[in-house]
C-alpha cells in the first residue's frame, strides 16, 4: 500500500522536485498537491466501482421522519428491489428529499433501501487505485505548476495503462451485467446509472 506522503512524493517527483519528509501544508506547493490528490480521489471513487460500492444499505429514519445520509456517501440512489419502487429520493442538505411528496419527512421508523458509493481515505483505496490515483493526480499537478504539455502528454499515456488495469480489477472483483436478478429469480434492467456506468467502461 502507498501512503499519502509516497503519493506526494511521486507527484514532487514527477516535475523534477526532491521528495519530502513530512506534509507541510504550510509549503504552497505541498498544499496544493495534497488538494489535488484528495480531489482526484474523490473523482475517481465516485465513479462507483466494486469495493466501494454496496447494494441494499439500509437507512432508518430519525424520531423527526429525517433519513439522514451518514458521512462518507460520495453517491446514492434508491434500490430498484426495494419494495417502495416508486419511492424517488434526492440528497439534500444532508439529508434524503421525496421528490414525489415534495417533503423532508419520511414518517417515524422508515427505512428505505440504497445502493451507495463510500468514499475512502487514501491508505483504505486498494493499491491499483492508488496507482492510477496518483498518476492521474501527478497529470494534473504537472499542468498546473510547471505547465509542460510535453510532461503532461507523458503522464497521460501512463495514466490511461493504469486505468486499464483498474478496470480489469473491477472486472475481476465484480459481476458487472446490464441484468440483475431480483429476489424472486427474474431479471431486469439496472438502474440507468449502473448501465451507463459499465457501457462508459
Amino acid at each position: 500500500m502507498t501512503t499519502q506522503l509516497q503519493a506526494i512524493n511521486s507527484m514532487l517527483t514527477a516535475i523534477g522536485q526532491a521528495p519530502i519528509t513530512g506534509l507541510d501544508q504550510a509549503n504552497p506547493e505541498i498544499a496544493t498537491a495534497t488538494l489535488i490528490l484528495s480531489n482526484v480521489r474523490e473523482e475517481v471513487l465516485s465513479e462507483g466501482w466494486n469495493f466501494n460500492s454496496e447494494k441494499g444499505y439500509t437507512l432508518l429514519s430519525d424520531s423527526n421522519g429525517n433519513l439522514i445520509v451518514p458521512p462518507g456517501i460520495l453517491n446514492l440512489s434508491v434500490n430498484q428491489e426495494d419494495s417502495k419502487y416508486q419511492v424517488r429520493a434526492v440528497q439534500k442538505k444532508g439529508k434524503l428529499y421525496d421528490t414525489l411528496r415534495h417533503s423532508f419527512d419520511w414518517g417515524a421508523n422508515t427505512s428505505l433501501s440504497l445502493d451507495v458509493v463510500w468514499d475512502y481515505e487514501f491508505e483504505d483505496v486498494p493499491s491499483v487505485f492508488q496507482n492510477y490515483i496518483v498518476q492521474r493526480a501527478a497529470r494534473v499537478f504537472a499542468g498546473r505548476t510547471v505547465g509542460s504539455d510535453k510532461m503532461v502528454l507523458f503522464n497521460s499515456q501512463d495514466e490511461q495503462m493504469l486505468r486499464a488495469s483498474c478496470l480489469a480489477y473491477d472486472c475481476t472483483t465484480g459481476r458487472h451485467n446490464v441484468l440483475v436478478q431480483g429476489e424472486k429469480g427474474k431479471y431486469f434492467m439496472a438502474p440507468t446509472q449502473t448501465v451507463l456506468s459499465i457501457i462508459a467502461r
